[in-house]
């Protein structure tokens, strides 16, 4: 789960979906309480929401959230879609769960564009349709191992360093070129600075 403005769109559908049959819930970075925080280390106590036990862990070294994210079978990632930070977020977190095999909801929105709907995730708008979706990946073991695999073998083919490195070796080929073979095209603003001083005129004393 993701927190704070982002929460309350998942949350009646995170809740709905804890309450299943051996679901077990998760939270990374941060926790349910009075209000949402932001927690840097271990909470020394069990945590509870809406009557249901969860399991926090903290965000602390990256390598560790990454390595903790790979208990998850389902993910929910939730964006405000009126919050124009939201808008320009990268589809990052959804790799990362793919990356698992994890078969997780999203917000339906921009960041997500590379994801296929019903392909290699589950998108939702509305707390209603969070709460549809999170259940339809409990309740279907098959559609979720469906979604978390066809995410992971996109992922890999498509969206690793490997994968998108003939793309920026184009991209640096391309811009190379224009620069070297346009130099008129070229502007130093120093040689404005320089030209002025140089045409400024002689005072004398």
């Amino acid at each position: 789960m993701k927190w704070q403005a982002d929460v309350d769109l998942a949350l009646p559908g995170v809740l709905a979906a804890a309450r299943e049959p051996g679901v077990e819930l998760h939270t990374f970075g941060g926790y349910f309480g009075e209000h949402l925080q932001e927690k840097k280390g271990p909470i020394d106590r069990p945590q509870m929401v809406a009557g249901l036990p969860y399991h926090y862990h903290a965000l602390t070294q990256y390598y560790a959230y990454q390595r903790d994210a790979g208990i998850l079978d389902i993910a929910a990632v939730p964006l405000r879609p009126d919050l124009a930070f939201n808008r320009g977020r990268s589809g990052q977190k959804w790799m990362e769960m793919a990356l698992h095999s994890t078969a997780t909801v999203l917000q339906r929105l921009e960041p997500y564009w590379q994801a296929e709907e019903e392909v290699t995730c589950l998108k939702a708008d509305a707390p209603d349709e969070w709460q549809d979706q999170l259940l339809r990946l409990v309740r279907d073991p098959v559609l979720r191992r469906r979604i978390g695999e066809s995410a992971r073998a996109v992922v890999l083919a498509g969206h690793t360093l490997e994968a998108r490195r003939p793309l920026w070796e184009a991209l640096v080929t391309e811009v190379s070129d224009r620069w070297l073979t346009a130099p008129e095209k070229r502007h130093d603003p120093l040689e404005d600075i320089v030209t002025e001083s140089n045409n400024a005129p002689e005072v004398s004393g």
